[in-house]
């Protein structure tokens, strides 16, 4: 439910003329809440919602129990055809949304948890450096030539790569798949393009790599993999907030070990009914006394800004 965030402001703390901008006080960790009570006293959650977990969410999905999905466009309909004997007429069940609301936008591109960031001071003035950096993380992606080390298991085997298909696009998205006659393929989730050390290090196959249509694909499966691009480019096309994260992130656990638990028990209450929005402000009071302040005054210092005025 954490996907709706991002719909209602910039779901990160950031800096803003010179001041620290925190979600919990701008309003926008509030719109997310309301919009959450509004759907559940609707009745348009699953009763187990809050507590339903990975797998048993995708039954909910694969038998459409459920009216909206969270998913990457490839694991979307590689789940729902695998899961029907290869049925690929099956894709049409969903489609992707083409427009987020008016003035809504998609949380930050990009991989945020497993990001490779370096820092500008380490290879500023030495351009070797950065292209020896940037060769060896071309190298690691899909059908470079040391693909096959990074994917789990791999070896210290260096493949050729000849057979692959690798092209990059003018818009951003790309083709590159590793045929199963390659030493380098990985059919763990019976497809050519998803392995967990680009995609957990990169966030590569999930927004940004096309579909391959096989050369003897026949109709359905033709109309399969367009499914699956044209949701990847449904969701390359969302307005997005920038990734503020990666410049404000501090250890909240650290500063504040017990404020996360109970920013979550709090949100379940209002989502829930059990509190009214109207003690909302109270809550903001409770939080930034819980040691949101504390965590807060850490940003501040990383961004190099002030503190809000409710914050001090």
């Amino acid at each position: 439910m954490t996907a709706f965030r991002p719909w209602f402001g910039n779901p990160s703390a950031h800096a803003e003329n010179g001041k620290l901008v925190h979600p919990m006080l701008d309003g926008s960790t509030r719109g997310w809440v309301s919009f959450m009570n509004e759907l559940c006293e609707m009745g348009t959650l699953a009763p187990d919602w809050f507590t339903i977990d990975w797998e048993t969410a995708k039954s909910y999905m694969l038998q459409n129990r459920l009216g909206a999905l969270y998913y990457p466009a490839a694991n979307l309909y590689l789940e729902i055809v695998r899961s029907h004997d290869w049925d690929y007429s099956l894709a049409s069940s969903w489609e992707y949304l083409p427009d987020l609301p008016e003035g809504m936008k998609g949380t930050a591109g990009g991989n945020a948890g497993y990001l490779w960031a370096i820092p500008k001071s380490n290879v500023e003035g030495d351009q070797g450096k950065l292209l020896r950096i940037l060769h060896i993380m071309d190298a690691m992606c899909y059908g470079g030539d040391c693909h096959f080390e990074t994917v789990q298991g791999g070896g210290n085997e260096v493949h050729d790569i000849d057979i692959c298909v690798r092209e990059y696009l003018e818009d951003g998205l790309s083709y590159c798949t590793t045929p199963t006659e390659h030493p380098g393929f990985d059919g763990t989730y019976g497809t050519t393009n998803l392995n967990l050390a680009p995609w957990q290090t990169f966030g590569y196959t999930v927004k940004w790599q096309l579909e391959y249509t096989p050369e003897d694909a026949g109709e359905d499966q033709k109309m399969y993999v367009d499914k699956i691009n044209n949701g990847k480019k449904v969701i390359a096309s969302y307005d997005r907030w920038p990734n503020d994260n990666l410049l404000s992130a501090v250890n909240i656990n650290e500063i504040a070990p017990n404020l996360s638990e109970y920013e979550l028990q709090q949100q379940y209450k209002f989502v829930t009914g059990e509190r009214s929005m109207d003690e909302w402000d109270d809550f903001v009071t409770e939080w930034l006394n819980q040691g949101g302040r504390d965590v807060l005054a850490a940003q501040a210092e990383k961004l190099g800004v002030e503190l809000p005025d409710e914050a001090k």
